[in-house]
């Protein structure tokens, strides 16, 4: 066989074919030579001397052959086509584009192209992509459909209707199709399917469908519509939209719960482009609401939010602070134009796209900074009542080994210690173990009954004294269910002291009441006694006369009125007291002068067998007190002496003993029994219940020489005899003398004086006094050798002392209408020398030259005059 070069031969016009693999065959498709530049499954060189056509498959072969028909019938000398020859089972098909050409009136050029490793990776990236899209179709859940309006037929694949499968599409009539329809879209749908019926475009639907499963929401788009059989043949996609539905559904719940949130909650991009904004954001920072604000800059919406600068500094401190970012903020709103607090939450968080935003949740803190301030305040004033209230409080901690959690200032105070002495100690390291255990026992009982504790103790105080306290401790728990002790306690020292005060004043009542009924007893049968002898034996001196037998009635009624002005006495002064209306003088008061008189005075009242002297070893003393109640101590504890001694002594005196003068009266008399001694001086307590007296007198000595400024007590044994003892303080006096002032003048009307000359003598005495029985009482006993004159007003005393000159003057103080110290102090400026006499009750200035008590006794009148006549 001839060998062809093809490359010389080939006219110009086949140039395109003279490359690849070539092959020359005759009309009836025979090889007559092969010009191979690669071998394959059907191609090789001893394809020379066979038909072409039988050596590709049938799937190639039929559409080869009339190819080859075509080049020759035709006018064309030229075609080329693509042709695949099917491999078998598990083969993979070879492709080849084949040219061919007539060669000659007798040949054909046949140029062969093996494309197959195009072909098959193409078809493979192409099968992967349909395959992707089918993925996709299966995510989203979309499916085609057809809908024939005539036949009102339906036809649908793909992953939309569950009812329908990928693959082939299934036919389903509507009327079956609307039984799974939800009720409420079914009339929608009809309506929409009319319009697709009529040949109108419509936009996409939206229905659900009830399945055994659950419910599934279906979205219909139609694509294309064209017309067939008197009808419209439609065709769309579907798409299965529950779970967008669900997720939108979702969304708007979680943005309508982000919008009634009471916090700003907004999103920002890096340069400041707001992305998100939730209603409260809104409110507070944009006025002209409703305009959409997202995209603008955060910081041209608020200026008081933050501004361009400070936006900087807050993106750089997120980024510092590992994108997250915390503080408080002063704003102002610029919806409401109020000023704000918010304490801001800000996070820096990037997206699955790789782009950034800041998040920022912003609360509105302003009630709660103006609450937390009204608590701070109250927990202030809280802290300040509990810290000064004189009331111990403490809390203890029982699961913590009873430790102490709290302490107010009072019981810090009552513990003597600090804070850090106390809190987080427990008794046993408060404490000494004794204590410490008996309180801890006290307290595993509380926890154990939960009840409470009520006890009475008894500590040291800071200034060494006890100190009484009353303490209760109640079982209580926190929130939490941890157990607590709480403590209240609190000083009762004075209270305690109260109440044994009332009930020694109780008992002292008490004795006072049964005291008095005694006394009241006592006093009936003290005056009816004096009484009955003055009134009786007066009667009998009337009808008497031997004058022996009337001077010793007269004796008789003289002692009995010396008893009952006694009686009377102690009785008024004891008012006084009660009354608080005793008042004391202070003057000198020459101590021996003092007991000379009172030596002279009790003598006659001494009795018989019983010797009454004065202690001469007693020094020479004078000193400033009151000398009229000096004297009635004296006198009291000398008539006491007197009662109780039947024979043997009575002796008084004094002597200086420091600051003080100790003075006394002795007797060797009965003496008081031991369990009176402590009682002797209290009111209406008699050492001897048969004896006379009223029981006052110690009790009125007790409180003058208290009152001078001393004490009383008294010393004493059961036939032996008593010594009573009292101090009064030594004051001397220093260039003072009796009587000396001008007390100044007097200013009342004159009326005229009276006079009564009682005996003639040369001896003048002036009285002033406004009762006339008692001047007659004391012109008809010293009448003889004495001219008395009556003055009872301070003016009329003035003017009879001028006219009479007096060598004595007796003013009575309880002349109500003058001033007595007055009257005294003119006279006094007129005579210095002449003395000035009060007598009343007391006299309680220094104006007077000597007092006198009343009711006075013939004894006490004598011994004036005879001092100063």
């Amino acid at each position: 066989m001839e060998t062809f070069r093809f490359e010389i031969q080939c006219p110009s016009r086949d140039r395109g074919l003279c490359s690849g693999n070539l092959l020359l065959v005759d009309r009836g498709g025979m090889c007559v030579h092969a010009q191979l530049q690669t071998e394959d499954r059907y191609l090789s060189n001893r394809m020379v001397g066979e038909n072409i056509f039988d050596l590709f498959p049938a799937s190639a072969s039929g559409s080869l052959r009339a190819g080859f028909s075509t080049l020759w019938s035709g006018r064309k000398g030229f075609c080329e086509d693509l042709y695949e020859c099917a491999g078998e089972t598990g083969e993979l098909s070879v492709y080849y584009v084949i040219s061919m050409s007539r060669y000659d009136d007798f040949h054909a050029m046949i140029r062969l192209r093996n494309i197959s490793y195009y072909i098959n990776k193409h078809e493979r990236l192409l099968r992967q992509e349909e395959q992707k899209v089918e993925d996709l179709k299966r995510l989203a859940g979309i499916g085609v459909w057809k809908y024939d309006s005539k036949k009102q037929r339906l036809e649908s694949k793909g992953y939309a209707d569950p009812m329908f499968q990928p693959g082939e599409y299934r036919e389903m009539d509507m009327a079956e199709y609307f039984s799974r329809m939800s009720v409420t879209d079914v009339e929608k749908v009809k309506e929409y399917i009319r319009g697709l019926d009529a040949g109108r475009r419509q936009e996409s639907i939206q229905y659900m469908m009830h399945y055994q499963y659950g419910d599934v929401v279906l979205r219909v788009e139609p694509i294309s519509c064209r017309p067939s059989d008197g009808g419209y043949l439609w065709e769309g996609y579907v798409q299965n939209v529950t779970d967008l539905i669900t997720g939108q559904t979702r969304i708007e719940m979680l943005r309508q719960a982000i919008d009634s949130v009471s916090e700003d909650v907004f999103a920002v991009e890096p340069d400041g482009s707001l992305a998100f904004a939730n209603k409260t954001f809104l409110e507070h920072n944009v006025s002209d609401r409703p305009r959409d604000v997202i995209g603008e800059k955060v910081f041209d919406l608020n200026k008081t939010l933050v501004d361009k600068t400070q936006w900087g500094d807050w993106l750089r401190s997120l980024r510092e602070n590992g994108g997250s970012w915390n503080f408080t903020q002063d704003r102002v709103s610029d919806g409401q134009g109020e000023a704000m607090t918010f304490e801001n939450y800000s996070y820096l968080i990037e997206n699955q796209l790789h782009q950034e935003l800041i998040w920022v949740f912003a609360r509105d803190i302003s009630e709660r900074l103006k609450r937390e301030d009204e608590i701070n305040s109250l927990q202030y004033l809280t802290n300040s009542i509990i810290n000064n209230i004189p009331v111990g409080l403490y809390v203890k901690d029982v699961a913590d080994d009873f430790k102490y959690l709290f302490c107010n200032r009072s019981a810090f105070d009552f513990l003597r210690s600090g804070r850090e002495d106390v809190i987080g100690k427990n008794d046993f390291e408060i404490f000494g173990r004794s204590k410490a255990e008996a309180i801890r026992n006290e307290d595993l009982q509380l926890v154990s009954d939960r009840t409470k504790i009520e006890r009475t103790g008894q500590v040291g105080g800071a200034s060494g004294s006890p100190v009484t306290y009353e303490e209760v401790r109640i079982y209580s728990e926190k929130k939490d269910g941890t157990p607590l002790i709480i403590g209240v306690f609190w000083d009762i020292t004075s209270r305690v002291a109260l109440e044994k005060e009332l009930v020694e004043a109780k008992e002292k009542a008490e004795e006072s009441g049964r005291l008095k009924s005694a006394f009241l007893a006592n006093m009936s049968h003290e005056i009816r006694t004096p009484l009955n002898a003055i009134v009786g034996f007066s009667n009998i001196i009337a009808e008497t006369q031997d004058m022996e037998e009337r001077r010793g009635m007269y004796k008789i009624v003289e002692t009995n009125n010396e008893r009952l002005l006694s009686l009377i006495n102690e009785i008024l002064d004891m008012s006084k007291i009660e009354a608080g209306m005793l008042e004391l003088s202070s003057k000198p008061v020459n101590m021996r002068v003092l007991c000379g008189e009172l030596l002279n005075a009790n003598l006659f009242r001494c009795p018989g067998n019983v010797i009454f002297s004065f202690d001469g070893s007693s020094p020479n003393l004078v000193t400033r007190t009151d000398p009229n109640r000096l004297f009635q101590v004296f006198a009291n504890l000398i008539t006491n002496a007197f009662k109780f001694t039947d024979s043997g002594r009575v002796t008084f005196g004094y002597r200086l003993d420091g600051p003080n003068i100790v003075c006394y009266v002795e007797d060797t008399g009965s003496g008081i029994e031991t369990d009176k001694q402590d009682k002797i001086f209290d009111r209406f307590v008699k050492g001897n219940d048969f004896a006379q007296g009223t029981g006052l007198g110690l009790p009125i000595c007790k409180v003058l020489i208290e009152k001078m400024g001393g004490r009383i007590g008294v010393e004493s044994a059961i036939g032996r005899g008593t010594k009573f003892v009292f101090t009064i303080p030594y004051v001397p006096p220093v260039n003072e003398r009796v009587g000396s002032g001008n007390p100044g003048r007097l200013k009342t009307s004159v009326r005229k004086a009276g006079a009564r000359k009682a005996v003639s003598g040369t001896v003048t005495v002036l009285v002033v006094e406004s009762e006339p029985s008692d001047f007659d009482l004391l012109c008809d006993t010293f009448g003889d050798g004495i001219f008395f004159v009556r003055a009872d007003s301070g003016v009329e005393a003035v003017t009879l002392f001028e006219q009479y000159r007096p060598q004595l003057v007796l003013l009575n103080v309880a002349v109500t209408d003058i001033n007595c110290a007055e009257v005294a102090g003119i006279i006094k400026e007129v005579s210095p020398g002449v003395p000035v006499v009060a007598f009343g009750n007391s006299a309680p200035t220094d104006c007077y030259d000597d007092f006198m008590a009343v009711p006075w006794s013939r004894e006490q009148v004598e011994r004036l005059f005879n001092k100063y006549l």
